[in-house]
C-alpha cells in the first residue's frame, strides 16, 4: 500500500460523526451515574471506530488512484461499495 494518510474527506466524515454521537448523547452523560457514562461513551466509541475501520478497509482495498467517494458509499474503479454500518448518513 503506497497511501500513507487518509483522505480529508474521511477525516471530516469521522469527525462529523464524533461531534453527532456526542451530541446526541450529551443529555445522558449529564445525567448518568459513572457506570452510564461508561456505557454510553463504549456504545459512541465502537460506532465511531467501526465506521472509521470501514472506511479504511475500502482505502486500503481500492487501488491506488481508482478510488472516488460519497457520503454513502466508495466507488473503486467502476464498482461502488457500500458501507454496511447503519451510522453512514449520521449527522
Amino acid at each position: 500500500m503506497d497511501r500513507t494518510e487518509l483522505s480529508e474527506a474521511i477525516i471530516q466524515e469521522v469527525s462529523a460523526m464524533v461531534a453527532e454521537e456526542l451530541r446526541a448523547a450529551g443529555p445522558e452523560l449529564l445525567t448518568a451515574d459513572l457506570d452510564g457514562m461508561e456505557t454510553r461513551l463504549q456504545a459512541v466509541s465502537r460506532r465511531v471506530c467501526g465506521a472509521t475501520m470501514e472506511r479504511v478497509l475500502a482505502v486500503r482495498a481500492a487501488p491506488q488512484g481508482g478510488m472516488r467517494q460519497n457520503s454513502e458509499s466508495v466507488v473503486v474503479g467502476s464498482q461502488r461499495v457500500g458501507y454496511p454500518s447503519p451510522f453512514i448518513g449520521v449527522r
